[in-house]
């Protein structure tokens, strides 16, 4: 029986586990010994699945991947477990948003075409049949400033479909998401799919706020925003500091202090 049978760990990828192009050695260091005593690790991010191949040579998730936030889950052996896409409900609104220029930019994320990818404003309103014919995961929109994306957040807020939300992934980027399909759903998925008895997630930033109050422990890292560290269990070093390596070394003191 490993030290860490039972035991989930679902990290928010930019900003928590990598930073600055890279993941440190610390935490692959700390990931694998994790997994190897029993563990299980993933990643719940706003990126593809497929992001993450090219680091599979030194971390490699052993639990399903979530990607979009957790419109998409993909299994380790690449099986898809859930699909979420969008509705042309939401599409009908981001044609509002641009008519009204209330952002510069759109970025969409489909089933057909992967993501990002950033879309011509124009032809997204004069061809938006070409558009609700693909299967949306997600949408963001990006602003100038951070100024400009939180009042754009309040204009879309105020025409949303009901089922959707809006939430910041950086400063000036703002995702559109069914709100089935947001992170903490994912970890209530996840823990239901393997079983864990105790699930630990941690993050940075507003989309990983739920994720963290979901949590059996929800870890902000230092360089989290305000509103990430309010919900969060604990709060742990930030992701120059080998955020990952830290709280696998904080579950290890705490499994060893109570003999278990």
């Amino acid at each position: 029986m490993g030290r860490y049978d039972g035991i989930l760990i679902m990290s928010d990828w930019d900003g928590t586990l990598f930073a600055d192009g890279a993941v440190t050695e610390d935490n692959c260091e700390a990931i694998r010994r994790f997994q190897a005593e029993g563990g299980l690790f993933t990643v719940c991010s706003g990126r593809n699945s497929t992001h993450f191949d090219k680091f599979r040579h030194f971390i490699m998730p052993n639990a399903p991947i979530c990607a979009y936030n957790g419109a998409l889950i993909v299994d380790t052996d690449g099986r898809v477990l859930l699909e979420s896409f969008m509705g042309e409900d939401v599409l009908s609104m981001a044609r509002t948003v641009i008519e009204n220029r209330v952002f510069p930019k759109m970025c969409i994320y489909t089933k057909e075409k992967g993501g990002p990818i950033l879309c011509d404003l124009e032809d997204f309103c004069r061809n938006f049949d070409k558009y609700t014919a693909l299967h949306h995961y997600k949408l963001v929109f990006v602003g100038e400033s951070e100024e400009q994306t939180l009042l754009g957040r309040e204009y879309i807020n105020g025409i949303l479909p009901e089922g959707y939300v809006a939430l910041r992934s950086w400063p000036t980027g703002l995702e559109i998401l069914r709100a089935s399909a947001t992170k903490d759903k994912a970890l209530a998925f996840l823990k239901a799919h393997t079983g864990a008895r105790l699930v630990v997630a941690a993050g940075d930033f507003e989309n990983d706020a739920e994720m963290l109050a979901a949590a059996d422990i929800g870890y902000a890292v230092a360089n989290a925003i305000p509103a990430v560290k309010a919900v969060a269990d604990r709060i742990t070093v930030s992701v120059h500091e080998h955020a990952l390596a830290a709280i696998v070394r904080e579950l290890e003191a705490e499994i060893d202090a109570n003999g278990n």
